[in-house]
């Protein structure tokens, strides 16, 4: 898996796998020979990285719960195949209607400073968000 595509001269193949997402699990699919242990495939396959999203919501409003900001990832791949994003789907399975839910969340400090004059207009934007005003 970590040398798939060294000295091969199939470029148009590994194009189109980097094209259609391929993941370590497709790979494993794909290569029915591979039989990498849990722990090569612990050793290989990295940890996901951390996702942040934007709280949408004021303590004032809502002191005892916080509301995020997230856009569900989907899309198709060249060949037609379904994709998504790891975490929007999983947020997006969740069943509030069906009890309370919690996920483990870091709070980070705010970069974001407002005015001290509360009535000063501000200019906001949320470049790479995939909402659009």
């Amino acid at each position: 898996l970590k040398l798939m595509h060294t000295g091969t001269d199939d470029n148009e193949a590994f194009k189109l796998g980097v094209n259609e997402g391929m993941t370590y699990a497709d790979l494993l699919l794909h290569y029915k020979t591979a039989n990498p242990t849990i722990e090569q495939i612990i050793e290989i396959v990295p940890m996901i990285k951390a996702r942040h999203y934007s709280i949408a919501s004021s303590m004032k409003m809502n002191p005892r719960s916080v509301h995020l900001l997230v856009v569900a990832v989907d899309w198709k791949t060249p060949l037609g195949r379904n994709k998504f994003g790891q975490c929007t789907r999983y947020l997006a399975g969740l069943d509030p209607s069906k009890g309370e839910v919690f996920v483990s969340v870091d709070v980070m400090p705010s970069v974001l400073r407002l005015p001290p004059n509360p009535k000063q207009p501000i200019i906001m934007s949320g470049l790479g968000t995939g909402l659009a005003p």
